[in-house]
Formats: structure tokens, C-alpha cells, sequence
């Protein structure tokens, strides 16, 4: 009889997937369950981790490694939480022994079972670890390794996470900023442990921020130095260093770092964020150095991604520990020197928000309308505040406009969902006739005495927890005008569910029924029932139940008779054409976006989603020219619609 199985889901890095094996193989051990670890090779994020062999035996793979082409939507199990809930062993072994499979798809350590307390999990965690079958090379490494840390030394290892945090721009420019800590307070920091009986064991993947270090403290060594892994394949090098780090008396990281948690995990030691060995006055004295080094410009700092990543640590601290400066002051500095972050951009708009000056909104909008990093998600939280400010200020069509890119770039998150809830409850050019007026909302919609100031106990915990998603419309904005969003994302939404189980049962017109298409990709009887007599939104919710189930001409046909129901309303119109194009019929898309056009509407012009695919379709069929007058509509208003950019240079070698 079949074992039942326990997963390992990571794709990501190797401290998120080193992380879910190790969680299983402790689990598979415990309660002899079959292990599966899927391990996806990421064809050029991170191209160590297309050689799982270089540090795992033979056997190993062919016995618990999942065939390479699964599909992880494929795999279905009870995830372990970080923090389950409690119950006994009894209990515990009780659901296991009833059948079913198991998974953990956390990247943070040593994951507690739910009879266990976090001590007796690190320890099985450690344990579990060393019962991995290796490779003899990797094996042999870890003996080197163990033999090289003798001596009456005590050995620190400190994680200075640079690489993939500056220098690729998908993180420099406002992400990860927890995963970075600059210089300044690394060095008030390490100068207080640095003593005669101490050496610091640097683990840096950026060679001339560890240079820097290593000249600094002159008995410290390179983590390279110490695993006598010269020439082998790049996983078994990370590995190693990793192995090296957990054998250190102490860790000192980052905050937030699955590198160096799962680590600390691997011997059961204590990590230590480097920040909290410090008082709040050497913070204070580390940040008005940083302040200093900011104001001289990117010259003062290792490169660029470095440069940046410390304007976010800046923006994180100025309140606390430079009374002088606040976060427009940081904002001011960004703009100074010419660049800046998203993190520097949303804050700073919030910021405006929060306290009711909205005089920098301006200057702000400029920063984030011409900003010149390609990033699709990253700009949504900005333009979402925009909004927002916008519509205080009494601009409202500017404000439908900036919400229409808010939901471009970043449709899923909870900011974006608050205000879009927001300007909706007023109506306007970008809502009106798009079938909300039928829609019976109250339970969905919290009492609202018009626009206000934002203060940070006002503000929803929309902004914090998409759980709270529940308060706001934008979900039923999301399942009926998926179309209106970026290609790339709508298709992530098309695969779940996005309304909140608790106000789908209020919602009319087959939302909850689509709400279970979307989520399981069940049958359309009861949307086809429902749509048969139904109106424009009821069609149009029949066509997403169907792209959804991948029945996409009778999705098409569902969307033609919602525009003959719609009276030809524009919104329907437009749903169509982006569809038409979707699925290969780019003449006919034209046809319906050249009558949109003829049409004139506002919205309809300033909204990305179709003006790109218009430009998309035109060029589909060879009509390079006006293609490329569309695209650089998108590209006047955002600097940084990467789609637009992609078809703009597509469409240069035509013209």
C-alpha cells in the first residue's frame, strides 16, 4: 500500500527551498510518510539551482525529487503554517494515520509542528538536516568545514546581503529593503564586537562591499576562504557557505533573510538582526552618517542599487532617528540627485495622505509618472495615492485616470482595493453604466462620510491585510472587469479566486457562482443558467467562467452577446476587444477598438489596459504606424509601462 506523501513546495531561492525540504524530511521521518520535494529550475533567475546534483546523491533525486515538468498547481496537500494551530500528538498522529498528504511551502526555518514548541523543532530541524543523503563531494565539505573552525577564536559569522538586493532592479528599486542593511550600521555594530578573540566570517555575494569589510577589520575572513570549495558548481558553493555560517557561535543578519534563518536553523543557533545590538543612540549616530553619505550622492556609496536600497533605509528610520528630516525631506533628496525608489515614492505619497499637505503631490506625481525603472507591479501603491490625493483635491478625472493605472500595475493589492472602493462609492466617468448601480452592496460597503485626510488610525487595515479586503468593492470591481487589468496579472487572477467568502453570498448576479468557477474550475451549469435570461454582467460573467475553464470561443460568443446586451455600452465593448486579441483574432479587435474610438469617451482613452491592446492589435495586423501612436500615448502619461516599452522596440524595426 502507497505511503502518503509530505511535500517540499519553494521555488524560490535556496534558503526558501532548503527550508520546505528539511521541514518535510523531519515530518517524513517522524510519521513515515513518502517524501516529495519539488524542486522547479528556473531557466535565468537563478541558474545554481538547475544543478541539484551538485550537492544531493544520485539516489536522492531519483527516489524524492518530483518529475522536473510538474506543474505546482498540480500538487494538492495540507499546508503547515509557520504557526499552526495547536492540538496534541495524539491528536496529530490521529490525522495523519486518517490519510491524506502533507506540505510545507514556508522559506522561514524550522516550521513547529503543532504538538511542539519552537525548541524542540529547531533541534529536529538541525537533526534532519545532517540525515540528508549528499553528494560525497558536499559531504566531504562539510567535514572541511567542521575541522576549520577550531581554536580558542569564537567565530561570528555576519551576513551582509548585497547581490541579488542591489544589483538586480527588480529589488534595488524598492523591494527587499528589509533584506538590506547599509553600511553605517554594520560598521557601529561590528566595531564593538571587534576584539582580539573574536573573527567575523563575512558572507557577501557583492566582492567589493566584502573588500571593504575585509580591509576594515583586519583578522576577518571571506566565507570563501574558509570552505575549500574552489571550482565546484555554484549550488554546492552557496550550500557550503551556508553550512559554514550555521557552525558560527553567533549569526548577525538582516532582519528579514531566508538565508541566513534557515541557517541559523541548520545547528539550532541563536541569528541575531544586526540592529538590535545597537542602543537607539548609535542608530541615531549610524543614520546621520548615512544621512550625510545620501546627501553627497551615489558617489559616496559601493554603486547605484547600494545608493538606493540606503535612501529606503533612510525613509524606514528618519522619523525615529533624525528628528530634522522626514520623509518628504528623504523624498526631496531623491529628487535632488535624480533617483529614487518606489519605496521612497509611496511613502512619500502616503505620507501626504496621513497628514493632509498635499502640496508635494505635484512634484511627486512628476517623480512617479516619469520614473524610469520597468516594473509592471511596483508603480500600482503610487498611483493608487495619487488617486486619492487627486480626488481630495477635487480632480476627479485625473484621479479615474491615475486609479485606471493603479489597477494596470497592482490590481490584487489591498491599498489599491481601498481606494478603489473609495472613488466608486462617488460614481464617475470610469464606473458610470458599467452595471455597479444593480449591484446590492451594503454589507459589502462600511459606512463612508465622503473624502477626508487620511490619519494612520482612520486608515483602513486594507492597507496591511488583504483579509480585509472584505470591507471594500474592489474585489467585485476585480471578478467582473478582469479585462481591465495588466495581461500578465489578469492571468494569475484568472486562476483564483479573488472575492472574500464573506461577502459573496450578498452579491447578485452569479458572482459567487463564478467565485467557485474561478477557485476550482468547476462546471458553468449554473452560470449558464443564470445568464441565459440574464443581463449584459450576467453574460459577461459567463465569458470569464469560460476562459477561466479554458472554453474560450464559447467565452468570446458569452462576451459578444454581453456588448448586444450592454447596448453597446463602451465598457462591454472594450472587455470584448482586449478578449478578441487574447485569443488570436487581432483583426476583429481592431474593429471594435476603432468604433471605441469613434466613440470619443474619456475613460475609455486614458485607461492603459486598452489603449495598449489596441496598439497590440493594430500591430498584429501590420498597421505599425498608428500602433506605435498608441503606444506612446501609454508612454507619455507612465514612463514605466513595461509592456508598452517591450512593444514600442518591437515596433521600431518597422518603422
Amino acid at each position: 500500500m502507497p505511503k502518503n506523501k509530505v511535500f517540499a513546495v519553494r521555488p524560490d531561492r535556496l534558503g526558501g527551498r532548503l527550508s520546505a525540504m528539511v521541514n518535510a524530511k523531519r515530518m517524513a521521518d517522524m510519521f513515515d510518510l513518502d517524501l516529495q520535494i519539488f524542486w522547479s529550475k528556473p531557466k535565468n533567475a537563478y541558474p545554481e539551482l538547475v544543478t541539484p546534483e551538485a550537492v544531493f546523491s544520485p539516489a536522492f533525486i531519483r527516489d524524492h525529487f518530483l518529475p522536473p515538468d510538474t506543474p505546482q498547481g498540480s500538487l494538492k496537500f495540507n499546508a503547515i503554517p509557520k504557526k499552526s494551530r495547536p492540538m496534541t500528538r495524539d491528536a496529530f498522529d490521529a490525522q495523519v494515520a486518517n490519510g491524506g498528504d502533507f506540505g510545507f511551502t514556508t522559506r522561514e526555518g524550522a516550521v513547529p509542528l503543532p504538538f511542539e514548541d519552537v525548541a524542540t523543532a529547531r533541534a529536529g530541524f538541525a537533526q534532519a538536516f545532517q540525515s540528508l543523503d549528499f553528494a560525497p563531494a558536499f559531504r566531504a565539505a562539510m567535514d572541511h568545514i567542521d575541522g576549520a573552525l577550531g581554536g580558542d577564536v569564537q567565530y561570528i559569522g555576519v551576513h551582509i546581503r548585497r547581490g541579488d538586493v542591489i544589483r538586480n532592479p527588480n529589488t534595488s528599486e524598492g523591494f527587499w529593503h528589509g533584506q538590506f542593511v547599509p553600511d553605517a550600521i554594520y560598521f557601529a555594530a561590528l566595531d564593538d564586537l571587534y576584539k582580539s578573540d573574536v573573527r567575523f566570517v563575512f558572507f557577501c555575494d557583492d566582492e567589493a562591499v566584502l573588500g571593504t569589510y575585509l580591509a576594515r577589520y583586519e583578522t576577518a575572513v571571506g566565507a570563501a576562504q574558509m570552505t575549500g570549495a574552489d571550482g565546484q558548481p555554484d549550488l554546492h558553493i552557496d550550500l557550503a557557505e551556508m553550512y559554514l555560517m550555521s557552525r558560527c557561535a553567533r549569526i548577525l543578519c538582516p532582519q528579514n533573510s531566508a538565508y541566513s534563518t534557515v541557517a541559523a536553523d541548520l545547528s539550532a543557533v541563536i541569528r541575531e538582526p544586526v540592529e538590535d545590538l545597537l542602543t537607539p543612540a548609535q542608530i541615531r549616530i549610524a543614520i546621520n552618517k548615512l544621512a550625510r553619505d545620501i546627501k553627497i550622492g551615489v558617489d559616496a556609496f559601493h554603486s547605484e542599487g547600494d545608493y538606493k536600497q540606503s535612501l529606503n533605509t533612510l525613509m524606514k528610520y528618519c522619523d525615529y532617528a533624525h528628528p530634522k528630516m522626514d520623509v518628504i525631506d528623504v523624498a526631496k533628496l531623491a529628487q535632488a540627485h535624480g533617483i529614487t525608489t518606489m519605496h521612497v515614492l509611496d511613502a512619500g505619497l502616503k505620507h501626504t495622505l496621513f497628514t493632509g499637505d498635499l502640496d508635494p503631490v505635484s512634484w511627486l506625481g512628476d517623480m512617479v509618472q516619469t520614473y524610469g525603472f520597468q516594473h509592471v507591479s511596483a508603480l500600482g501603491e503610487p498611483f493608487a495615492a495619487l488617486a486619492y490625493a487627486n480626488q481630495l483635491a477635487g480632480a476627479r478625472d485625473v484621479a479615474l485616470r491615475h486609479l485606471a493605472w493603479a489597477h494596470w500595475y497592482y490590481p490584487e493589492s489591498p491599498f489599491v482595493s481601498y481606494v478603489t472602493s473609495v472613488l466608486m462609492r462617488g460614481g464617475g466617468a470610469w464606473f458610470d453604466g458599467m452595471g455597479y448601480d444593480d449591484l446590492t452592496l451594503k454589507s459589502a460597503i462600511p459606512p463612508q462620510k465622503g473624502f477626508r485626510r487620511l490619519s494612520k488610525r482612520a486608515f483602513p487595515d486594507a492597507v496591511q491585510s488583504p483579509f480585509h479586503l472584505k470591507n471594500h468593492m474592489a474585489p467585485v470591481a476585480l471578478m467582473d472587469w478582469l479585462e481591465f487589468v495588466n495581461p500578465k496579472t489578469r492571468r494569475k487572477l484568472q486562476m483564483k479566486s479573488i472575492m472574500v467568502r464573506d461577502i459573496v453570498d450578498s452579491l447578485p448576479d452569479g458572482i459567487a457562482v463564478l467565485n467557485d468557477v474561478m477557485q476550482s474550475g468547476g462546471s458553468l451549469d449554473r452560470l449558464r443558467a443564470i445568464a441565459k435570461d440574464g443581463d449584459a454582467l450576467s453574460a459577461k460573467r459567463l465569458a470569464v467562467g469560460c476562459f477561466r475553464v479554458g472554453e474560450n470561443d464559447a467565452g468570446l460568443g458569452a462576451m459578444q452577446i454581453a456588448v448586444e446586451r450592454s447596448g453597446n455600452h463602451p465598457a462591454f465593448m472594450a472587455a470584448y476587444g482586449v478578449r478578441l486579441l487574447e485569443f488570436g483574432q487581432p483583426a476583429k479587435a481592431v474593429e471594435i477598438f476603432d468604433a471605441l474610438s469613434a466613440m470619443d469617451v474619456a475613460w475609455v482613452q486614458q485607461n492603459p489596459t486598452i489603449t495598449h491592446a489596441h496598439a497590440q492589435a493594430l500591430a498584429d495586423i501590420k498597421s505599425y504606424e498608428k500602433s506605435a501612436e498608441l503606444i506612446q500615448r501609454n508612454l507619455d502619461f507612465s514612463h514605466s509601462c513595461l509592456l508598452s516599452h517591450r512593444l514600442k522596440r518591437q515596433m521600431q524595426q518597422y518603422l
